[in-house]
């Protein structure tokens, strides 16, 4: 398993020139790019070569594309969308997209909706090498996503499990184990953040989460990829680095 971290950890007020400074003085190498901190219409060959200056690897990217809308307009813009942030992850030389699936108006027709704006934009996803990651929310739970990757069993379609959203709405510690082995055939990619009283989106290591139980199991299951830090701390470099030194000493016995 691997340790990167998401832009978003580190605010909205700043820029991401700055971010990327900070970041690459945590020595991770491996980072997320969030919707607001970069658009597709952005200067792709400025981050890149940012990225490379400060020896980062953008190996993942989130989507801020919106799956809900049902008119045809709608639905067009979705696809767009969702295929500008697939060329630029792959631009970037990254791989991972992860997309926020539809919330619907329950779970039957937000997973219809997901699935149809999915389909039109895998073909995309397999000729530029690049894999999308559906994130487990309040209104899709694990048993809904598993559908929809039984649905199409493609390789460019996987499952990020957010640890926070998960532990919050669907069963706590147990629900983590319980989808870890549910789901082990699917999972690609991880946002590894915390919960305690106020909330997710917590330091690693600062709350509710059994972390070294869920990270046997994910080693049990023969996950290798990343767990990418998405929090928000007191102070959002510190609550960086503080989930950084907490997953690197936990990882050392696996």
């Amino acid at each position: 398993m691997k340790i990167g971290c998401s832009t978003w950890s580190l605010g909205h007020e700043m820029g991401l020139e700055k971010k990327v400074k900070l970041l690459s003085q945590t020595g991770l190498r491996l980072i997320e790019i969030n919707d607001t901190d970069f658009s597709p219409d952005g200067d792709v060959d400025w981050l890149a070569d940012l990225l490379a200056r400060k020896e980062l690897k953008a190996c993942s990217y989130h989507s801020g594309t919106d799956l809900d809308k049902t008119d045809p307009d709608g639905r067009r813009q979705a696809i767009e969308g969702l295929s500008k942030e697939i060329r630029l992850i792959s631009a970037l030389g990254g791989e991972i997209l992860v997309v926020h699936p539809s919330d619907g108006k329950d779970p039957e027709t937000a997973k219809r909706h997901t699935s149809e704006v999915v389909k039109a934009v895998l073909p995309l996803a397999r000729e530029l090498g690049v894999t999308l990651c559906l994130e487990n929310l309040e209104h899709l739970k694990m048993n809904d996503l598993l559908w929809i990757m039984e649905q199409f069993d493609n390789p460019r379609l996987k499952f990020i499990l957010d640890t926070g959203h998960l532990y919050t709405h669907d069963g706590g510690n147990e629900g983590l184990i319980k989808c870890v082995d549910l789901l082990k055939d699917y999972l690609y990619h991880i946002h590894a953040e915390d919960v305690d009283t106020e909330g997710g989106h917590r330091p690693v290591g600062s709350g509710f989460i059994e972390w070294g139980r869920l990270l046997k199991r994910l080693s049990v299951q023969g996950f290798s990829g990343c767990l990418m830090i998405e929090v928000h701390g007191e102070d959002f470099y510190q609550g960086v680095v503080e989930s950084r030194d907490f997953l690197a000493e936990k990882l050392r016995g696996f």
